[in-house]
């Protein structure tokens, strides 16, 4: 017998490789009498957590993926649902950069005008990586409650 993986000749009855160490999988019998490798095993699949009442957010899906497409990057979404901290720090990078750029736009100093350009991206991505998550319904607010129903 050989191992899957690196090729070496092993026993018949080996759990392990003894050049890769890598888990070798039982031969599988066929229909038809051929002997032929198993497919690797894969691990059991979690069982999907099944949400309960109590775990749905009072806040709507539609309100809050409208302010994070549309004011997102300002962190007004993140603030509506309860995540201060994070829906401040949002803000406060976009209001950085916004002054930063207009400072170098006024003073003629383009060279440092890529950090803030490079800021002013990330915070957008990051808005819109929420816009994403409220939609399909992965967005939790400030309990781990998921944002789930469209209407009250």
């Amino acid at each position: 017998m050989f191992c899957r993986y690196c090729g070496t000749e092993i026993k018949a009855d080996a759990i392990f490789c003894t050049k890769c160490g890598k888990r070798q999988q039982p031969i599988a019998e066929q229909g038809n009498g051929v002997a032929a490798a198993s497919a690797p095993a894969r691990a059991p699949a979690k069982p999907k957590k099944v949400i309960q009442p109590q775990d749905i957010s009072p806040k709507t899906r539609l309100s809050v993926a409208l302010l994070a497409f549309f004011l997102g990057a300002s962190g007004v979404h993140r603030i509506y649902i309860g995540k201060l901290e994070t829906g401040i720090v949002q803000a406060a990078i976009l209001h950085f950069c916004i002054i930063f750029i207009m400072r170098n736009v006024i003073m003629y100093e383009h060279y440092t005008d890529i950090i803030a350009f490079l800021l002013l991206v990330a915070v957008h991505l990051w808005a819109l990586v929420d816009a994403i998550l409220v939609l399909v319904g992965k967005f939790k607010d400030e309990n781990g409650k998921y944002i789930l129903t469209w209407k009250k």
